[in-house]
């Protein structure tokens, strides 16, 4: 623990059985492992960077065939934003996913 007092001690003073308490830190860790978004890699494909600045474009191909054309400077909040909305709707794969 980070008080630098034992487990043990910590669960003495407070009037705890160490099972309990060992059970809801596994308890807490499941929950808050099931409420993360699993970290995915994505395969990301470069075409023609002088091109794409040159249109003031950027198109970005995502697995599942989902695309994302931007046109214009982009807040990175807001393409934050709009990648997790694609993440949440099963527009990018964990793994296996498809080149497009």
């Amino acid at each position: 623990m980070d008080s630098g007092v034992s487990i043990r001690q910590f669960c003495r003073d407070h009037q705890l059985k160490e099972s309990a308490f060992y059970f809801w830190r596994r308890e807490l860790d499941r929950r808050a492992r099931e409420q993360a978004p699993a970290a995915a890699f994505v395969p990301v494909e470069v075409g023609s960077e002088a091109a794409a600045r040159a249109a003031g474009k950027i198109e970005i191909a995502l697995p599942g065939g989902w695309r994302v054309l931007l046109e214009g400077s982009v807040d990175r909040t807001a393409l934050g934003d709009v990648l997790s909305t694609v993440a949440e709707a099963g527009g990018i794969e964990a793994s296996g996913g498809k080149r497009c």
